[in-house]
């Protein structure tokens, strides 16, 4: 040590020393924390994510099924069911097409077709034949 202090003044200087540890060491502790809190909602989102996108699916595929009955069972132009729907042409082919996809059996998952009395004939683009 360099120059003699008094014992009493070195040793409140210590206390002092050690407090400010001490608050230091409270507020490390609660940005520890929070970023635990932080990181575990992001993964909570995250997760939700996941759910909601997979839900998303699941619902244009049943949304593709009903067209493709709309459209296979009962004949229906996609004009007409366009009108029905409120949607766009477009879209509508594009969710007939994925629920036909979803249908096809892939290595090692049995096959559920979007819809019984409508088999999909392969390498017909989708949109073509019946009520077209």
């Amino acid at each position: 040590m360099g120059t003699r202090s008094s014992p009493r003044k070195r040793e409140a200087i210590r206390r002092q020393t050690l407090q400010r540890k001490v608050e230091l060491d409270a507020e490390r502790r609660r940005r520890d924390e929070l970023e635990v809190e932080f990181a575990t909602d992001f993964q909570v989102a995250l997760v939700d994510r996941a759910a909601a996108r997979d839900a998303e699916r699941a619902a244009e595929v049943a949304m593709g099924g009903a067209v493709d009955r709309l459209i296979g069972q009962l004949r229906l132009s996609y004009d007409r069911v366009a009108e029905l729907c409120q949607a766009e042409v477009k879209e509508l082919q594009r969710l007939r097409q994925l629920a036909a996809e979803t249908a096809r059996p892939v290595v090692g998952r049995p096959a559920t077709p979007a819809s019984p009395a409508s088999p999909r004939v392969e390498g017909a683009p989708a949109g073509e034949g019946r009520g077209a």
